[in-house]
């Protein structure tokens, strides 16, 4: 029975590639890393990895939409009520920061 070759992992999909280019469309690259920066702080401070703080996914959004407000950053997906009141001052910090 032949092996059947498996794809190599550094050729992702096209479409998989423009999932990833829509994902990055918009996002203030600088201010992502900053607010990962800040993102890793916290969860180091609390023992706790930093995916728990925010995802990714979260931190692109903040750094595209860069809300400026509670109320505005309570709109980014990821961000509940809890979150906001418990983390957002923090971010917000970081996103007037670098306007």
């Amino acid at each position: 029975m032949a092996r059947q070759r498996r794809p190599s992992k550094d050729r992702a999909p096209k479409r998989v590639r423009g999932i990833e280019a829509e994902a990055w469309q918009d996002v203030d690259r600088d201010l992502f890393e900053r607010l990962r920066a800040v993102r890793l702080e916290i969860a180091r401070a609390r023992g706790v990895p930093p995916y728990v703080i925010f995802h990714d996914t979260t931190l692109r959004d903040m750094a595209r939409l860069r809300p400026t407000t509670l109320e505005a950053l309570r709109g980014v997906k990821g961000v509940g009520e809890r979150k906001a009141a418990d983390l957002g001052e923090t971010f917000l910090a970081e996103i007037r920061g670098s306007s």
